[in-house]
Formats: C-alpha cells, structure tokens, sequence
C-alpha cells in the first residue's frame, strides 16, 4: 500500500488508481488494528453481559425487565447500522468512528454507573448506538482502503473477530463479575476504547469528502426506525416467550 503521493490530493491520501488510498504500511496496520478493536468491542457487549444477568438482577431487582439489558443493545445498534453506514458514505468515516467510539464510552461509563434496571437498559441502549456506528463503518473501512484483490483476507479477520467476541464475552462477564462486580464488565470497555480513540484520531485516513450539497432523507430514517424497531422487539419478545415455553 506505499506508492508515489499523486498531485491534487492530500498528503497520505495520494489515490491507488482512483478509489483507494495509498498509505504508509504503518498506518494501515494501524488502522486495521484500530477497526479490528473497535469491532471486538461492539461484538463483545453483545454477550458479555450473558453470565453477568443473575447478579445485575440481585443487585437491581426488576427480573420482568432482565432481558431488554440484552435486547436494547442489539435494537439500538441494528437500527443504527444502515443510517451511520449512509451517512459516513455522505460525510466521511473518520469522525463518524471517532463519534461512535465515544457515544460507546459514555455509554459504557453510564451502564456502569447504573442504580436500577430501568437506567441500565436506557444505557444499554446509549451503547448500541456507538456499536452500530462503529460496527456499520468497519467493514466498509475495509472496502475503502483495499482493492477488491485483497478484500477478502481482510473480511476474513473481521469476521473473526466475532468468533473471539462470542467466546470470550460469556468467559470475561463471568469472570469479571465474580472477581470484581458486574458493574466492571462495563467499566472494562474504557482502557481499551481510548487507545482505540487516539488511533483513530492519529492513523485513520481522512479522506476528503466531495463538497457536494447531500439531502438526508429525514422521513425515510424516521420510517426506517418506526419499521425495523417494532419488528426487532416482536422478534426478540417471540424468541424469549419460546424460550420460556420449552424451559416450563
């Protein structure tokens, strides 16, 4: 990915044809890393909660509230996925990264901090939205910085990244949880989401967007989240009542 800067376009975002960026190979690196981690940690808070739930519940009481800790999560950042992805293809993925790592952290810290279920599920939620937004924009990311040739190696890394995060959550919520508090598997996500967040700010190419004037179609992200919203928690109120059914 090193080649010669091409004339008229920024320093380290020289064109590899005209679609892809040539940069230093320690800033791909970088990047890669920073995208992987990124992803690790919107696909970790999706289960590390699991073997944390019975002591969330003693602690805050509400068990007929237990499984929208999970729920909320999921809805907020599948909603968020289609309308970050978008709106970084308008804008620019750099500091839509950077947003949606904080939107993470904050809603990390605030899970964390939570007294009752009620604040934890509307945190939880706060979460989804940074995952999606993070979540949405790596695999694109992907796409943008490597040429079809070799798209498919790197997709491969990325898509196991889940693999890890689906082994590792129930394992590190467990842990976690009985050596220290259930409050820490939220906590956890600060050390790692900051060097994340310099690395995006410091490494990540910041391409320069077209300044051409972009409509955002307001009406059809509004009926987008009053479509797939209900939808999702019909799917996940039905996939628990079955659940429930076959335990009885």
């Amino acid at each position: 990915m090193i080649g010669k800067p091409q004339a008229g376009l920024p320093s380290g975002m020289a064109g590899m044809g005209d679609d892809f960026p040539t940069l230093p190979r320690r800033d791909v690196i970088l990047t890669l890393a920073g995208v992987m981690l990124a992803l690790f940690l919107s696909a970790l808070d999706q289960t590390i909660v699991a073997t944390a739930l019975p002591s969330i519940v003693l602690d805050l009481g509400g068990f007929d509230r237990l499984t929208w800790i999970t729920t909320s999560y999921l809805v907020a950042s599948t909603t968020t996925v289609p309308i970050a992805g978008r709106l970084s293809d308008m804008y620019g993925r750099k500091w839509f990264f950077v947003i949606g790592i904080v939107i993470f952290l904050v809603g990390s810290v605030l899970a964390g901090l939570s007294q009752s279920m009620n604040q934890l599920i509307v945190f939880r939620a706060i979460q989804g939205i940074g995952g999606g937004v993070m979540m949405a924009n790596a695999f694109t990311t992907i796409a943008d910085i490597f040429p079809p040739a070799e798209r498919g190696k790197y997709m491969g890394f990325m898509t196991g990244v889940f693999g890890v995060a689906a082994i590792l959550g129930p394992l590190l919520g467990g842990l976690i949880t009985d050596g220290i508090s259930w409050h820490w598997i939220f906590y956890v996500n600060v050390p790692i989401a900051i060097p994340v967040l310099f690395l995006f700010i410091k490494y990540f190419p910041d391409a320069h967007v077209q300044r051409t004037e972009h409509n955002i179609d307001y009406l059809g992200v509004l009926l987008l989240i009053s479509g797939v919203v209900p939808l999702l928690i019909g799917l996940a109120g039905r996939t628990w009542s079955t659940r429930g059914a076959l335990c009885r």
